[in-house]
């Protein structure tokens, strides 16, 4: 019994050391799993601590860029509502991006360039598509204009829907303005070659019929010679007669406007002679316009024709008088001598460094149409009714000003009349007195 006993529980213990065996194989592999998923936890820990790293070191070079970009990095919702600014949104506009985080369509002017703007990034609203760059003129803090180029793209969440607009606005005031006075200056060029080629064209005519008229002049002044008056024919050769002196005097405009008449250019004073034009034009000119005369008392020798300078004052004047028709006229004929510097070339290209005598005639009429003005320089171009211009006037002030190495300049508004300048080089002298600046309205 006693035997038994002990061999039952060498059989016991047996069996136990195997379940020991087992259990600790079962906790070594179970340690070494541990061990296994707490290394690869340790890694992925560390990967993940290196890619937050690398995202922090990347938003810290955006943010560089962004900031000390040229131009305003922006997001805003559907609603136009800032929802992020950069910081180059206060030198650009004058605004922080705090100030900012409002609608920005609040700083469009209402020029008419913005509504392509508007209406473009309203379809990129719409249709999720990324839209063409476009130009708006927005209003700084300080009331300033500045023109801004935009390029945007919409941005769209999970389920493909619009949720607002990122972009970026650089300040293209500056080129716009270099872009419209390059145009300006390319626009002039080719109205100086017209108007070479033009007046080339009308001094050959001119010529020619000059001499043909010459021929039925003569002729018809040798028939009145030999016709009684009494006889019907001798009234016909003195409307010939007429007819061929009015169209003398045509050609000699064309001549004028063509620069090939002989000049008797010499050393004036330009003051006494547009003083007595004033006079002769106070005798023509409808009593309810009044003169005023705004004449320096400066030096104002200049190399010209005084008949020359006498028609250009008549015809300047007679063509203002003719747009105050119908008005209580003001017509304002001023003198200045004028210092052009580097600087004030800017506003008047086509002067040359040096001094001039500007010479203004203004008036309050109804002004000339921004589709005519680039025009009123062309032989026979005029906006009268018929028998109240032959569209002569401003064709031969413009021949003269140029063979007078002068420079003409026109500016005009609808209902607020129009202001001509003309720049006449003044000749060297050793001292001048009350000198201004260059001012061209």
């Amino acid at each position: 019994m006693k035997d038994f006993k002990i061999g039952e529980l060498e059989q016991n213990l047996e069996e136990l050391k195997k379940q020991v065996e087992h259990y600790k194989k079962i906790a070594e592999q179970t340690g070494n799993l541990c061990l296994r998923e707490t290394e690869e936890l340790s890694k992925l820990i560390s990967l993940h601590k290196q890619a937050k790293e690398a995202l922090q070191e990347s938003e810290e070079k955006l943010r560089n860029i962004i900031e000390h970009s040229n131009e305003i990095f922006y997001v805003h919702d559907r609603e136009h509502k800032f929802l992020y600014v950069s910081p180059k949104s206060e030198e650009i506009l004058g605004y922080t991006p705090e100030e900012m985080m409002g609608k920005w369509t609040e700083l469009i002017t209402d020029n008419p360039i913005n509504q392509k703007g508007i209406e473009l990034l309203a379809k990129a609203i719409k249709t999720g598509e990324r839209q063409e760059p476009y130009i708006l003129e927005l209003r700084r803090k300080d009331d300033d204009l500045k023109l801004i180029e935009i390029d945007e793209s919409p941005i769209k969440n999970t389920e493909d829907k619009v949720v607002g607009i990122v972009g970026a606005a650089r300040d293209v005031t500056e080129q716009e303005q270099a872009k419209k006075e390059k145009e300006k200056l390319e626009a002039q060029l080719r109205h100086v070659h017209k108007m070479e080629a033009i007046g080339t064209l009308a001094g050959g005519i001119a010529h020619d019929f000059n001499n043909i008229l010459g021929v039925v002049l003569g002729n018809a002044e040798l028939a009145m010679d030999d016709v009684p008056e009494w006889n019907p024919a001798y009234f016909n050769l003195q409307e010939i007669r007429k007819a061929s002196l009015r169209a003398r005097d045509v050609i000699r405009q064309l001549l004028s406007f063509s620069r090939r008449t002989d000049l008797e250019r010499k050393p004036i004073r330009l003051i006494p002679i547009i003083k007595d034009s004033i006079k002769f034009l106070r005798s023509t000119i409808p009593k309810h316009i009044d003169i005023l005369q705004n004449i320096e008392d400066t030096y104002d020798t200049i190399i010209a024709d005084p008949t020359q300078i006498h028609q250009v004052m008549i015809n300047l004047c007679t063509n203002a008088s003719h747009a105050m028709e119908k008005i209580e006229g003001i017509l304002t004929i001023g003198i200045h001598y004028v210092v052009v510097d580097e600087d004030s070339q800017l506003s008047v290209p086509d002067l040359t460094l040096g001094d001039y005598l500007k010479v203004t005639v203004k008036d309050n009429g109804q002004g000339i149409a921004p589709d005519v003005i680039d025009r009123i320089f062309d032989p026979y171009f005029t906006t009268k009714e018929i028998g109240k211009g032959t569209g002569m006037g401003l064709s031969v002030v413009h021949g003269i000003v140029k063979s007078h190495d002068g420079v003409i300049i026109v500016e005009s508004e609808l209902g607020k009349g129009t202001s001509v300048s003309i720049f006449f080089p003044v000749v060297e002298k050793k001292s001048v007195t009350n000198k201004g600046s260059l001012n061209i309205r």
